[in-house]
C-alpha cells in the first residue's frame, strides 16, 4: 500500500476514532462478511486477540508474551487504561480498559502520520462536514468501499445520517500528471432522497 494509501486509512480510522463517541453508526460493509456476535466482541491488538469481558490476567499472559504493556492510570470514569506498544515502545499498537478485572475496551491502532499544516485544515474540513451531516441526526450508516479497475483503484467512506451525507475517498491512478502519481483524497457532503 502507498504511503498516501496508508496515511488516508490513518486519516478515516482517526476520523473515525474521533466520531465514535459523539455518532453511533451502523456497520455495513460491502466487501467482507458482517462480523458475528463473538467477532464484534474481539478485536485484534498486533495479534493477541483481546475480548470484551475477558479476565485481566489471561489478556495480561497473552500480550506481555510478545509487547510490552503500559498502565497509564485511570480514566475519568474509573477504568484502568492500558497502552500496548512494540516491546521497543517504538510503535503504539493499541490500548485496552480494564475495569473490576474485566476487559471493557479495547482500540487498535491502525497507524498515524504528523500533521501538517495542510492536513490539520484538511482534518478540520473532515469535522465540518460530519458537523454539517449529522445536525439533525446522530444515527447514521457507514458504507467502506474498494473499486478496482484497470486504471487504479479508489477507497471510499460513506456515510449516510438520513438523507444528509458525508463522502471521504481516495483515488489513486496508475497514470501520472506532471510526472507524479495521481493520488488524490476528497471528502464532499451531500443531500439526498
Amino acid at each position: 500500500m502507498s504511503h498516501t494509501g496508508r496515511a488516508l486509512h490513518g486519516l478515516c480510522l482517526l476520523t473515525l476514532g474521533v466520531f465514535v463517541g459523539r455518532w453511533t453508526a451502523t456497520i455495513a460493509t460491502v466487501s467482507a462478511q458482517s462480523p458475528s456476535k463473538k467477532e464484534a466482541r474481539e478485536i485484534l491488538i498486533g495479534n493477541a486477540p483481546i475480548r470484551l469481558d475477558d479476565p485481566i490476567d489471561s489478556m495480561l499472559t497473552v500480550l506481555k508474551k510478545q509487547y510490552k504493556v503500559d498502565d497509564r492510570g485511570k480514566l475519568a470514569n474509573g477504568d484502568e487504561f492500558l497502552a500496548i506498544t512494540t516491546l521497543d515502545s517504538a510503535t503504539i499498537l493499541g490500548s485496552v480498559q480494564v475495569k473490576q478485572d474485566k476487559v471493557v475496551g479495547a482500540a487498535r491502532e491502525w497507524g498515524d502520520i504528523e500533521a501538517s499544516d495542510a492536513l490539520l485544515s484538511f482534518f478540520q474540513k473532515i469535522y465540518g462536514a460530519f458537523e454539517s451531516a449529522s445536525s439533525q441526526t446522530q444515527v447514521g450508516v457507514l458504507k467502506c468501499m474498494t473499486s478496482r479497475k484497470p486504471d487504479g483503484v479508489t477507497t471510499a467512506l460513506l456515510f449516510d445520517f438520513d438523507g444528509r451525507g458525508v463522502t471521504l475517498y481516495l483515488a489513486q491512478k496508475d497514470k501520472e500528471i506532471e510526472g507524479k502519481p495521481f493520488r488524490w483524497i476528497t471528502v464532499e457532503e451531500s443531500i439526498s432522497k
